[in-house]
């Protein structure tokens, strides 16, 4: 695989806008220069790059004329060959009127010329080594992967592979934009091994990627799923060099080790995290067969999850032990918050908890210990037992007016709390729920609370 820099400037803020392919290039969006996707400087590499190639390759490119094409057929044509010295080919959707439908094998074979390729949507089938030996292409548009057969929907197939585990021998190290606009589905290994890679887009009207799909694209850094996938198979993106990945809102199936060995994975966007199903734990994404075995498989590099809007329960256990994240972002239409949802979450730094979400389940947050900053919403009414035990960063605590009850232990052993301001509609504050809150300053609100045994710190700073 060819060596290339690090890309460091899209690891930031790519899952949350650039997975739109959206923006204006800087380098005059719809030319030439914009097909071929020049090389840019690691330093000057930005979020938007990938998906403003996506948006702006071909755009404004004109048609391949036909005399520099060969071609047979009487009412439906079919390109045998082409005859220009341009590298960048668009193949026309229909020649004096007769529509184009099909590539003939090898028609473009041994072209060490051609850096893009547009294929138009009329065209339902691209034979055997269509594109063999085409060594300089950079960029390849289409509407579908091809062959007839189900065995032959693989990217190699267009390169002359015998099957998908010949894609990293077939397919050109050259190639590193695909660009699927009609797909409806992403068979099973597709892209196997195809290990440079850097860019795919699956457009907007795929609905499902198979199992192993992208396994092993050891270079791929962004792939724009769509917005009507509804199933990803296992092990789908194994493997990949993703730094960012956004799972649309349409997607309800998601298999096992979608996401395994993802070793530079830094933010992630899914529709849901225990919603039932397999989906029940995120160390599900990454090959974890149990909630217990999460921490071994989560990558280090993982900071931020982002679970979009739609999401109504986040289920026991869905974060346990995720140690790496650092911030979690709760959707508004989230309604509770499961049994040691995020246990043991060392580096998580702040949450902030939405009004709809009426409980916190016991050990939701247990064992947080970089949790600085907690945000609930009015509308929370109850805190479990030990929702918040030895989060011991935790300097201030404000409940709003709708929590009736603070559980068991709920704050015990935050050390660092130093003020608490209680929700009046507080009424019960549980056995030992600050115990062990040593730096408590100052306490108001609570006008109507009952503290059980085991308060008396927090009851000396009553105002």
């Amino acid at each position: 695989m060819k060596k290339r820099g690090m890309y460091t400037g899209i690891l930031a803020v790519l899952l949350l806008c650039a997975c739109a392919c959206t923006g204006q290039s800087a380098d005059r969006p719809g030319t030439v220069e914009d097909v071929t996707a020049p090389t840019v400087a690691t330093e000057q590499l930005t979020e938007s790059v990938y998906p403003e190639h996506i948006e702006n390759a071909f755009a404004g490119q004109e048609d391949t004329p036909a005399s520099e094409l060969s071609y047979t057929g009487e009412r439906e044509l079919t390109i045998t060959g082409y005859s220009g010295k341009a590298g960048i080919v668009r193949i026309p959707a229909e020649i004096a009127g007769k529509p184009v439908v099909a590539i003939a094998a090898e028609a473009f074979a041994g072209n060490t010329a051609l850096t893009a390729l547009y294929v138009p949507k009329t065209v339902r089938e691209i034979a055997a080594g269509a594109l063999d030996q085409c060594t300089a292409l950079r960029t390849l548009k289409m509407p579908r992967l091809y062959g007839k057969a189900e065995e032959s929907r693989y990217l190699g197939y267009l390169f002359g592979a015998q099957d998908y585990n010949d894609n990293a021998k077939k397919v050109p190290a050259s190639l590193e934009y695909v660009i699927l606009y009609a797909e409806t589905e992403v068979d099973p290994y597709a892209f196997f091994d195809c290990n440079d890679l850097l860019c795919v887009s699956l457009g907007n009207e795929a609905v499902r990627i198979g199992k192993f799909a992208f396994y092993g694209c050891k270079a791929m850094q962004y792939c724009d799923i769509g917005e009507a996938v509804t199933e990803i198979g296992a092990y789908a993106f194994s493997g990949s060099a993703l730094t960012c990945l956004k799972i649309p809102q349409t997607v309800t199936g998601i298999g096992l080790g979608i996401l395994a060995d993802c070793a530079g994975l830094e933010i992630l966007e899914i529709p849901f995290v225990g919603d039932g199903g397999d989906n029940r734990y995120l160390g599900y994404l990454f090959g974890a067969e149990s909630y217990l075995f999460t921490a071994g498989y989560v990558p280090t590099t993982l900071k931020k999850v982002v679970i979009a809007e739609g999401c109504r329960k986040i289920d026991d256990h869905a974060f346990f032990e995720c140690n790496p994240i650092q911030e979690v972002v709760i959707p508004e239409s989230v309604t509770s918050i499961g049994l040691r949802a995020f246990y043991g979450c060392q580096r998580l730094l702040s949450v902030s908890i939405p009004g709809v979400c009426r409980s916190l389940g016991d050990d939701a947050f247990f064992g947080c210990l970089n949790l600085k900053n907690v945000e609930m919403a009015n509308g929370v009414t109850e805190i479990g037992m030990q929702a918040f035990f030895r989060c011991i960063s935790l300097e201030r605590l404000e409940l709003p007016d709708s929590v009736t009850r603070v559980g068991n232990s709920a704050f015990y052993d935050c050390r660092k709390l130093g003020e608490v301001v209680l929700g009046n509609g507080t009424y019960e504050v549980g056995r030992n729920a600050f115990l062990g809150c040593t730096a408590i300053e100052t306490v108001s609100g609570g006008a109507h609370v009952t503290f059980a045994q085991g308060n008396q710190n927090i009851t000396e700073k009553m105002q």
